[in-house]
């Protein structure tokens, strides 16, 4: 009991250092849109949330679709010979389209051949130009890839839009026309926002070409199953952050090269596995599906950096985003700058409080300092990776422990002075 009455003499230095930490916190929440914020002190935490994040089996939404992403892989580059020994392309800077309309051609068999129904197909490659030297002639491989696109059926595929100039959309064909009009064939933005580290992090949520808009993919695959983009964020430095789960192999099969990770729901295949007569089309569930088409082949030049887990591309990236959206039912929320003071204020002064009255351990000395630092750290960031997986706030625990490190040390570096004085 006496140990309880004795927390009242430190007590009001815990009171002062908590709220110097929460009102440096809250001023930094009111600048934390600023980027020198967010490289340099904003990232870190963050990081380390998606990385144990990524270790977590996440349940499937009841209403969330099956998100299948085919893979233009070594695999199936080696199996077309593509590849040179360097594992280098052999065709140039476009891949060839008339691989794009064969995957289409066989996706559309597979699919009346299971008497399943998929949403959407997202094809993850660049139209801007014909494969014609001039960039306008359309050549026999653009023409085979109008062609497949040209055939009536039940989905819609999703077209990439990285400039003005896109000779799908911009196309004299009256049925591709109509097919754009009837949204048969819809273009989209794919852009993600790559740090100074060269990691992507972010995703633009849409972008405008004369004043017309394209929603990210991952946005407007969401809108589809009833996704409220009223209140759209285009590139906040939280609400576009994206959740990512890196892959991992499943066991291989002959021709076929199978990734899973820990969004249930979501799953990778070589596009090698879609042509393989031996491949059951019953593990795919195509049923209501989103299928993604897109490079994953060793050389690509559409791969991301990720933190602590190597690199993603870019079909990936979107994927991810897609199940960010998800999971969390929109885009990540912020937690507002009084909330953030609020939980800094009282976590530090609870863990002060709790520490002195359960440790024998001096107040002030250095090992005290550690005890507590650590203490807060583990608390904050538990705090915050319950908020952000279970409600898609994020509360940047980070920051407030960089600042009660820096209160503690100088605190140490006081009372040491003080100490020699006397």
């Amino acid at each position: 009991m006496s140990k309880f009455w004795n927390i009242k003499q430190p007590f009001k230095s815990f009171f002062i250092k908590a709220l110097i930490i929460a009102l440096c916190f809250g001023a930094t929440s009111l600048v934390y849109h600023k980027e020198i914020i967010r490289d340099n002190i904003g990232d870190a935490g963050f990081d380390l949330t998606n990385f144990f994040f990524s270790l977590v089996k996440t349940p499937k939404q009841d209403d969330t679709p099956p998100v299948i992403v085919f893979a233009i892989d070594s695999l199936y580059m080696n199996s077309r010979g593509l590849l040179d020994v360097n594992n280098d392309v052999n065709y140039g800077y476009q891949f060839p389209r008339k691989y794009l309309a064969n995957f289409v051609n066989v996706l559309d068999l597979k699919i009346k051949e299971s008497q399943v129904k998929i949403q959407s197909l997202f094809i993850d490659y660049d139209f801007s130009f014909t494969l014609g030297q001039d960039g306008e002639a359309l050549t026999k491989d653009d023409q085979l890839f109008i062609q497949a696109l040209k055939v009536k059926r039940n989905y819609s595929i999703l077209l990439p839009k990285t400039q003005i100039n896109n000779f799908i959309e911009n196309s004299k064909d009256k049925k591709i026309q109509k097919l754009i009009h009837d949204k048969k064939i819809q273009f989209v933005s794919v852009n993600l926002l790559t740090n100074n580290d060269n990691s992507a992090r972010r995703y633009l949520a849409f972008r405008k070409f004369e004043d017309k808009r394209y929603n990210n993919v991952a946005i407007e695959l969401w809108r589809q199953n009833g996704g409220n983009i009223s209140n759209l964020k285009n590139d906040d430095i939280v609400s576009n952050r994206i959740l990512i789960k890196s892959n991992r192999y499943h066991p291989p099969k002959e021709n076929c090269i199978s990734k899973y990770n820990n969004w249930k729901g979501y799953s990778l295949h070589s596009a090698n596995c879609l042509i393989n007569d031996d491949f059951d089309m019953g593990e795919l569930n195509l049923n209501n599906a989103i299928v993604m088409l897109g490079s994953t082949y060793q050389k690509n030049n559409d791969k991301h950096d990720i933190f602590m887990n190597g690199s993603l591309n870019g079909v990936e990236m979107l994927a991810n985003t897609l199940m960010t959206l998800f999971y969390l039912d929109g885009q990540v929320k912020k937690v507002n700058w009084w909330q953030n003071m609020l939980l800094a204020f009282v976590i530090t002064l609870f863990v002060d409080i709790l520490v002195s009255l359960f440790s024998a351990i001096k107040n002030g000395s250095f090992l005290h300092s550690v005890i507590t630092a650590s203490a807060t750290l583990s608390l904050m960031a538990l705090l915050s990776f319950y908020l952000l997986t279970i409600y898609g706030y994020w509360f940047n625990w980070f920051i407030p422990i960089a600042l009660y490190t820096v209160y503690e040390f100088f605190e140490f570096i006081y009372k040491l002075i003080k100490t020699r004085k006397k």
